[in-house]
C-alpha cells in the first residue's frame, strides 16, 4: 500500500502562490515526500476552502473564479478527495461538541478525522497550533520547514 500524506488549505495556498512566505518550503516538502512515493491526498472540503482563499485574497493577489479553478485543478485533479461516512460526520460533530471546539478548529478535526479513518500519518499544514490539541499518536502534524 502507498503511503498517502494530507495536505491541509494553508500549505495548498502556499504551494499555489509564489508570493507567498512558505511557498518554496512548502514545495520542497511536497516534492521530497512525492519523489518517495508517497501520495498527496485531500480533503473533499479542502477543494472549496482553497478555492474560498484563493478568491478572497486582498488586491492585488485575489484570484478570479476562473484562474482560482484552473489552479485548483491542474494541480488537484488526480489527487483523491476524500470525505467520511454519513454517521462519522454526525460523531465528528458531537466530539467537537462535547469538547467544547468551536470555530476553524473544527476544520482541523474533520483532517484528523479523515487521516484517521483513511489511515492517513501526516497532516501537512502551516497552522500547527490549531492541531496540537486534536491528534494523537497515529496521526502526525508536519508544518513545512
Amino acid at each position: 500500500m502507498t503511503k498517502s500524506f494530507l495536505a491541509d488549505t494553508s500549505c495548498l495556498v502556499a504551494a499555489f502562490c509564489q508570493w507567498h512566505a512558505q511557498h518554496t518550503v512548502t514545495l520542497a516538502e511536497f516534492s521530497r515526500r512525492i519523489d518517495s512515493g508517497s501520495n498527496l491526498v485531500i480533503a473533499a472540503h479542502s477543494l472549496l476552502e482553497t478555492y474560498s482563499v484563493l478568491t478572497r485574497l486582498p488586491a492585488p493577489r485575489r484570484l478570479q473564479p476562473a484562474q482560482a479553478f484552473a489552479i485548483i485543478q491542474a494541480n488537484l485533479s488526480q489527487q483523491r478527495a476524500l470525505t467520511l461516512a454519513d454517521k462519522e460526520y454526525w460523531k465528528l460533530v458531537q466530539t467537537c461538541s462535547e469538547k467544547g471546539w468551536s470555530g476553524g478548529v473544527v476544520y482541523g478535526a474533520l483532517l484528523v478525522a479523515l487521516a484517521q479513518a483513511h489511515q492517513i500519518p501526516d497532516i501537512l499544514t502551516h497552522n500547527e497550533r490549531d492541531f496540537s490539541r486534536l491528534v494523537g499518536v497515529e496521526t502526525r502534524i508536519i508544518v513545512p520547514a
